[in-house]
């Protein structure tokens, strides 16, 4: 009888511990929830307007910079049709290698991909998962075609949180920049996935290469389910940027190690216009 008795003490006293669990869980939820919306609808305004994009690139090694208006002057020389206004573009250094890449935004004009990191913390995490958590709720992939009738139109990170839809670039733009902000190495890869053009973020941790892919919904809420780099099949980078650099994979493609010789420097970034 007392045998009895105290196992149904024991099963009493679990079943309080989960229900007081699952009601924690519950209220960190709902107050995460809260935390997310407020924060979407504080970002500052000026972070969305095209003209906080404006900057120039100095390749390294050399003297010569361009700019905004350079890339806009000469494109309408060569496509006076206005293709480019969708799509990613490179450009060269003297040596033919590629310099920088520039991309088109929603205002359908090429900015430098670096200028897409416009800043944004939308709250401060103590966990650094977290906001790859947040998008996974928060963000739905749409394709471009879909959102703005027409392929590959990128948001910046600011537009990215806000905007409940994007594709695997407006994804990996916010998970890198909030990350940023968070103190992390974080980078926005672009490649190859499965042989489809793809976009994603790296970030560099405790010695540790992480590959996130920003598009995914599984809501993890730990590191150990990240995968290292070396473990994540698939992916073939090209090009890695953050706020204010641009590297290009340079040899055999393939390379699962974004800290290898092969990855070259290939410029520098700098925002001309200044925050309010």
């Amino acid at each position: 009888m007392g045998s009895w008795r105290w196992k149904l003490s024991f099963l009493s006293l679990f079943l309080l511990l989960a229900w007081l669990k699952s009601f924690q869980q519950h209220n960190s939820d709902k107050a995460l929830n809260t935390q997310i919306e407020t924060s979407a609808n504080h970002m500052p305004a000026y972070l969305f307007n095209a003209e906080y994009l404006a900057g120039f690139v100095k390749f390294e090694n050399e003297q010569r910079l361009i700019t905004e208006p350079d890339i806009h002057a000469a494109l309408a020389r060569i496509f006076p049709d206005e293709r480019h206004k969708i799509g990613v573009l490179s450009w060269y250094n003297s040596r033919r290698d590629v310099g920088t890449l520039t991309a088109a935004g929603e205002d359908f004009q090429q900015h430098f991909v670096n200028s897409y990191l416009v800043g944004i913390r939308p709250f401060a995490v103590d966990n650094d998962w977290l906001p790859l958590y947040v998008l996974a709720k928060r963000k739905t992939y749409q394709l471009d075609q879909q959102q703005y009738g027409q392929g590959d139109v990128w948001q910046t990170s600011a537009a990215a949180y806000s905007r409940l839809r994007g594709d695997c670039e407006d994804h990996a733009l916010a998970l890198a920049d909030w990350l940023i902000s968070e103190g992390l190495d974080a980078r926005v890869a672009i490649g190859k996935y499965r042989g489809e053009g793809h976009a994603w973020v790296v970030v560099f941790k405790d010695n540790q290469q992480y590959l996130l892919e920003a598009t995914s919904k599984s809501r993890l809420r730990n590191w150990n389910y990240y995968p290292l780099v070396q473990l994540a099949t698939g992916y073939v980078p090209q090009y890695m940027f953050n706020r204010s650099q641009l590297w290009a994979l340079t040899g055999s493609d393939g390379i699962r190690d974004y800290q290898h010789s092969q990855w070259q420097l290939r410029s520098q970034y700098t925002r001309t216009a200044e925050a309010p």
